[in-house]
Formats: C-alpha cells, structure tokens, sequence
C-alpha cells in the first residue's frame, strides 16, 4: 500500500497543495493516518473526474502512475425498497447534511444515480397500476360517498308512496318516518376520511 503527503500527493496531480486539502476535506481522499492512500486516493480521484483524471487535464502523468483497471460490468443500482420503512435513513441523511457533514462527491453522485432509478420505478408502479396517487384517490371516495348520502337523502321521497300503499297508510306519514330516519343513519355515518395507512 503506497502513501505519501498531501503535498506529494498534490505535486503527483499537478496541482497546488490547497486543491489537494480541499479534495480532503469533500472526502476524496483515503487516508491513513496523516498520510494519503495513494491507490485507493486515485481511484476517487478518477471516479470523480479531478486531477489527472479531469477532462482536458494537461497535468504531467507521473513516472510512478500506474494504470487501473476499469471494472466492466456494471454497477447494479440499488432502488429503495418501498414496501420498508425507509424514512428513518432519509431523516438521519438529512441531519448530516444540515449539521454539516457533507457526503464525497462520489458517494453523493452514487446516491443521485438511486434517486433518479427510483423515481423511475415508481413512475413504471404507477403506469402499471400498481401504485394510485392518494390525493386523486381521496378525491374519488369523497365522489362515492357524497353520490351515496344524496341516494340515501332522495329515497324515502322515491320508496315512501309504494310503502304506504303496501299497508295502505297515508303517504305522508311514511315518508316522514323514512326521512328521519334515514337522517339519523347518515348522521351516524358521517362523512369518513380514508385512511390509507390503515391495514385491512
């Protein structure tokens, strides 16, 4: 395992020792101890486009440089698992960030790269339909319930004179009686919230 200082390491990269500690300090760098794992530094370096590796870099290639392999296969991205809990790693991710303790510039593109396949899993769920939007959900059960109170409201109008002629009682009377009670149910029913949360 090669190690060297962060000047070293710098001049080896072409540039000036404050570009190296600003590497350090966006977590490019691997270090052990005070001393910079040069390999492994490297391969950071390269993943993240800077140093010798930006684009366009006419930064001298070191006589010690080693070539790396480039890994061909391709890296599997993990989409989250929306079946779990995972808020408690998203709440814990943003208290790092709003105390201070900013991730790599590679494990931050690592995570972009999750995001965005999650997003298109979710977006392939929804066009399959396995996933519903709940607001536009919610919108639906208040039609379906306000469509059944004015049916319930409507019946003992429409029921109230066959009934009364059934037990040949004045039509007014029935009706009357169905209306209130009919009020009373719709009043113990109640106009409900779905809860989507809620288990069956």
């Amino acid at each position: 395992m090669a190690t060297c200082s962060i000047a070293a390491f710098a001049k080896r990269h072409g540039v000036s020792k404050q570009a190296a500690t600003k590497w350090k300090t966006r977590g490019v760098l691997v270090f052990s101890g005070d001393l910079v794992e040069v390999e492994k530094s490297d391969r950071r370096m390269r993943d993240a486009g800077l140093g010798l590796y930006k684009q366009g870099s006419t930064a001298p290639t070191p006589v010690d440089a080693k070539p790396i392999p480039v890994d061909a296969k391709p890296i599997p991205v993990d989409a989250p698992d929306f079946e779990t809990d995972a808020l408690g790693g998203v709440e814990e991710f943003l208290a790092d960030l709003n105390s201070g303790n900013y991730l790599s510039q590679v494990d931050a593109q690592r995570i972009k790269e999750n995001v965005l396949a999650a997003r298109h899993l979710m977006s392939l769920r929804k066009e399959a339909g396995e996933l519903v939007d709940v607001e536009r959900a919610g919108k639906q059960f208040f039609k379906l319930a306000r469509d059944a109170r004015d049916a319930w409201i409507t019946w003992p109008a429409r029921i109230g004179p066959m009934l009364a002629a059934d037990l040949q009682v004045d039509i007014a009377v029935v009706v009357e009686a169905l209306n209130r009670y009919v009020q009373e149910q719709l009043e113990r029913i109640g106009e409900k919230e779905p809860d989507f949360n809620e288990e069956s």
